[in-house]
């Protein structure tokens, strides 16, 4: 399912197995969270699309788009792990910084993955590829037609990889317009400055209807893979997914690190034998 930039298969399947991990969207509501506990020990997070470029900064990042919709900042930034479909992995981003066009695929921590078309909440675990949506026009196995969505992607990367318990957060799922245009449209249709067309913005609102309708085929298939996944987006549109508090999130997320570890006698010989017993 994934290709590196040298176009080598490699496997990382489960490699995080029974992790917990938080994704995190696109939606202003982060912007009223607290999030500094991301970078503390035991917190893994997953984000998609340019919500990795300023707001946060994550260990785990996909899209389903052309790469040059993304910042540099996510492409050039080693400590990402990022995952793109294989059908752009010649493909050229610009870096503002530099001042120079650049191939994704010499950029490190870099995956390619396959991906197909055609949702079928039956097969979306199963399946060897990574499916983001519906062909225009086509109906889907929920009866939808169209629409594409990374989320859909991350969430199957994050089975994928072994994460078992998931924490939604930026999940809006209802977008209004923001009439400015410049860098200070931040805060009521993304997280991030953007501005979206009113038509852009009623295409999103339609697609979240959609998606709704499909993770709620998904959910029961999700329970029956041991796949948990809870909404921690405050006054959210999803309601597929149970909701969760984002203190109890974390706690669950760091139920097995310590804050303060007592590494004496973890070195020698006699001193384990005093501590450890054997």
């Amino acid at each position: 399912m994934l290709i590196t930039t040298n176009d080598e298969k490699i496997s990382l399947k489960d490699l995080y197995q029974g992790a917990s991990i938080f994704f995190i969207g696109g939606g202003p509501s982060i912007l009223k969270q607290d999030l500094t506990f991301l970078s503390d020990r035991g917190i893994c997070s997953f984000a998609v699309n340019n919500v990795a470029a300023k707001t946060i900064h994550p260990n785990f990042w996909c899209c389903i788009d052309n790469p040059p919709h993304f910042h540099a900042n996510i492409w050039n930034d080693p400590t990402i792990c990022k995952f793109s479909p294989y059908m752009y992995s010649k493909q050229i981003y610009y870096d503002e910084l530099l001042d120079k066009f650049k191939l994704i695929r010499d950029q490190p921590n870099v995956y390619f993955y396959t991906n197909k078309m055609g949702f079928d909440h039956t097969t979306y675990l199963l399946e060897p590829v990574v499916c983001f949506g519906n062909i225009k026009g086509a109906k889907d196995s929920v009866g939808e037609r169209g629409c594409r969505s990374v989320m859909l992607a991350a969430l199957k990367l994050i089975y994928y990889l072994g994460f078992r318990r998931v924490f939604l957060l930026g999940c809006d799922f209802a977008m209004a317009h923001d009439r400015r245009k410049k860098n200070t449209a931040v805060g009521k249709t993304y997280s991030f400055p953007q501005y979206k067309h009113p038509s852009g913005v009623l295409t999103n609102n339609y697609a979240y209807r959609i998606l709704n309708k499909r993770f709620v085929t998904l959910a029961p298939l999700f329970q029956q893979a041991n796949f948990e996944v809870f909404n921690c987006t405050p006054n959210s549109n999803l309601v597929a997914f149970p909701e969760l508090n984002l203190a109890k999130a974390v706690k669950l997320a760091t139920e097995k690190i310590e804050n303060d570890p007592n590494t004496f006698g973890y070195y020698g010989g006699r001193e384990n034998l005093n501590r450890f017993g054997r």
